[in-house]
């Protein structure tokens, strides 16, 4: 926790220490994705048909009327494939800007992104609003002008 060590919060406003601790979660946040970018490539999602049978053990146990029956049958079984590495690249890559705090937009459209399909292929619990939460709020306090001089000086956009 050096992070916290170099933070004097009793020279900070509300609204500085509220920046620091959304900037310490869009950290951790990245973590968690490039994380699991790298758990792909270790169980070898990117070249093996891992990510098809997944989704196929996936589609026995969901009901065959929901959207994600259909999502998985119609679009992710048969494109299994590309779906592997653009997932995989695409948790390394948010999880490297959300750590380097560079290109803010991408990094919140592409975990958006990830979330909503993942939740699409079956995989929705309540767990993912929470991982929902921090990209959408991070583009909400992008346009709020309350809090962009402060964001500017963490986030680079």
């Amino acid at each position: 926790m050096v992070f916290l060590k170099q933070i004097d919060f009793r020279l900070m406003g509300k609204h500085e220490i509220f920046i620091e601790l959304v900037h310490l979660m869009s950290k951790l946040y990245g973590w968690y994705f490039l994380l699991a970018g790298i758990f792909k490539v270790f169980i070898g999602i990117l070249f093996t048909d891992k990510l098809k049978e997944m989704f196929i053990e996936r589609l026995l146990e969901i009901p065959p009327n929901s959207i994600g029956y259909r999502y998985l049958s119609a679009f992710a079984i048969p494109c299994s494939f590309p779906i592997a590495w653009i997932l995989t690249i695409g948790e390394i890559n948010v999880g490297l800007c959300f750590i380097k705090s560079t290109n803010f937009l991408y990094a919140n459209l592409a975990a958006i992104f990830i979330i909503i399909n993942i939740g699409l292929g079956g995989y929705s619990s309540l767990t993912l609003l929470l991982f929902l939460f921090l990209p959408i709020l991070l583009l909400m306090l992008r346009v709020s002008e309350k809090y962009q001089p402060m964001m500017r000086t963490k986030f680079f956009f």
